[in-house]
């Protein structure tokens, strides 16, 4: 799984990249594609703190019995 996503991350990032390439701005285009794949990078963060439960217990996605089979 790890390969098949490597390859798409490497994909996309190529593709962004090119892209900010051609963007005009004072600053280089490094730094802009810095700036917007850290964004990207916090509003996951974001997104993933809002989205996701505080505990296993309020999964909603979890049945009875694989909350149960969690193992500490």
């Amino acid at each position: 799984m790890s390969a098949v996503t490597d390859y798409h991350r490497g994909f996309f990032n190529g593709i962004i990249a090119y892209g900010v390439s051609f963007i005009k701005s004072h600053l280089e285009p490094w730094r802009v594609l810095f700036l917007i794949e850290g964004l990207v990078t916090i509003l996951f963060g974001i997104l993933a703190l809002t989205i996701l439960p505080e505990s296993i217990e309020k999964a909603r996605w979890l049945t009875g019995e694989e909350k149960d089979y969690r193992e500490f």
